[in-house]
């Protein structure tokens, strides 16, 4: 079997189809790989963007954290200062308190003794004019009486006699009696 001229030309025919859409589908795979590049690129691009963006983000936050951390740093710096002097303030406080307690302690110790030693001195002085009392009331009455006896309210036969300003009536051993007791009250 010979190959007839209409079977090589259809064959030619299909050869050059087959070379056509050959060329053709080498256009499109071309096609298709310059998208794929770009699209390579693209995704590549995008990437390091992302990358970017993650580190720009990654650092912001880390300089935040790190000012965050230096404030608390800072603030706990100041608290603890703080503490310290309302700690040495208040010790400071607690001391004057102490002093001006134990100055009070020891004025009031001193003016109790003074209190006392007054109240002693007090009571000698009363039981001195006490003393002193007595012995003028009893000089009194003994004056009262010699007055009495030289003077007589009434007449000497009814033997009335004014002693303090009272009248009475009595016999000399009455009368050295009263004497001896002191004022009568």
């Amino acid at each position: 079997m010979d190959p007839t001229t209409d079977d090589v030309a259809e064959l030619r025919r299909q050869l050059e189809a087959t070379r056509l859409e050959a060329s053709r589908e080498k256009t499109r795979a071309s096609s298709y790989a310059a998208q794929i590049e770009e699209l390579k690129r693209q995704n590549l691009t995008a990437h390091r963007s992302v990358e970017q963006e993650e580190e720009a983000l990654t650092n912001n936050l880390m300089k935040k954290l790190e000012k965050v951390n230096s404030e608390k740093r800072e603030m706990l710096m100041r608290v603890e200062q703080e503490e310290e002097f309302l700690t040495n303030s208040l010790q400071k406080r607690l001391d004057r308190v102490m002093r001006e307690k134990l100055e009070l302690e020891a004025q009031v110790a001193r003016e109790h003794t003074q209190l006392d030693k007054a109240s002693g001195d007090l009571e000698r002085r009363l039981e001195a004019l006490s003393s002193e009392r007595e012995r003028l009331s009893a000089e009194k009455v003994e004056l009262g009486l010699v007055s009495c006896l030289l003077s007589p309210a009434k007449s000497r036969t009814s033997e009335h006699y004014d002693i303090d300003g009272l009248a009475c009536t009595a016999t000399w051993t009455t009368i050295y009696i009263l004497a001896d007791r002191g004022p009568q009250r």
